[in-house]
């Protein structure tokens, strides 16, 4: 990770709490759409609920990461064991044909994509329940 991959600025622990609460929103959305049978919204919504409370921790702590292998960095040095980074890393790529980019034409192109189907969506549902409940622990947060 470059230096410049983790900003330093003031440790925002109002913007913190903002951040989880959007995060906590973004998991009952991908929780409604997962009832709905919407598997791709709901997948996309809990991994981008773990991306904001990631981002809530790093607000609190006083960092901003310009990618996402800084922040995942970060995370893993300063609480080692207490947040399921793994789990969070595992939904990132899951599916790498989902991004925009040439990569992911070219596996779709291929027929390599994998999809986004009821199993995953439940284990990335779970990932970021317990991704929030870590972050509301650590920022003691109910």
């Amino acid at each position: 990770m470059d230096d410049e991959d983790l900003v330093v600025s003031r440790p925002n622990p109002v913007g913190a709490v903002m951040a989880l609460d959007a995060a906590a929103d973004l998991l009952a959305s991908a929780a409604d759409k997962f009832a709905m049978e919407d598997y791709e919204g709901a997948f996309s919504d809990a991994r981008n609920s773990m991306r904001l409370a990631s981002s809530a921790l790093l607000l609190r702590d006083g960092y901003v990461a310009v990618t996402l292998e800084a922040t995942t960095s970060y995370l893993e040095e300063r609480y080692t064991g207490m947040v399921p980074v793994e789990s969070w890393m595992e939904m990132e790529t899951a599916f790498p044909g989902e991004t925009a980019g040439i990569m992911g034409r070219l596996l779709g192109a291929l027929g390599k994509n994998k999809r986004i189907d009821r199993e995953s969506t439940e284990q990335a549902l779970a990932a970021a329940r317990s991704f929030l409940r870590s972050a509301r622990a650590i920022l003691g947060v109910r």
